[in-house]
């Protein structure tokens, strides 16, 4: 039954993303790609659930500490990576959807704002604690 959810799911997801960002375009590689991933993510995410489950009881612990932390984990795990081979596809293919530089970008971005704000957590706290040091 979850199986057969997670494609009307997903067009809703895709609607809503759809109508929030206003550079995307539907293509049929794009779309083909991306369920085929979620298909893929969501058969191994219920056959490991299956077997944590059945490894739980079978050892006498109870799934919900042990079997359902490690299958969010590995939810998290195969759709990041299901996605990043999704989108280096499309970007071997050239689909508009996956620009290569707009990646860069983010990351170059994000590199930036990241050292500013430990830079300036820093140098706060290294003030911070002399000032402190040398006034008491």
């Amino acid at each position: 039954m979850l199986w057969s959810i997670v494609i009307p799911t997903h067009i809703f997801y895709l609607i809503v993303i759809y109508f929030w960002q206003k550079n995307f375009v539907f293509t049929a590689p794009f779309v083909l790609t991306y369920f085929l991933a979620i298909q893929i993510q969501c058969t191994i995410v219920l056959y490991l659930g299956f077997c944590g489950v059945m490894w739980a009881w079978k050892k006498k612990l109870n799934p919900d500490n042990s079997a359902i932390p490690f299958n969010s984990v590995m939810a998290d795990f195969f759709g990041n990576f299901l996605m990043a081979g999704a989108f280096t596809f499309l970007n071997a293919i050239g689909d508009v959807n996956a620009i290569k530089d707009y990646g860069n970008t983010v990351v170059s971005n994000f590199t930036t704002t990241l050292n500013n704000t430990l830079t300036t957590n820093l140098n706060s706290t290294l003030a911070t604690t002399l000032n402190n040091t040398f006034h008491n």
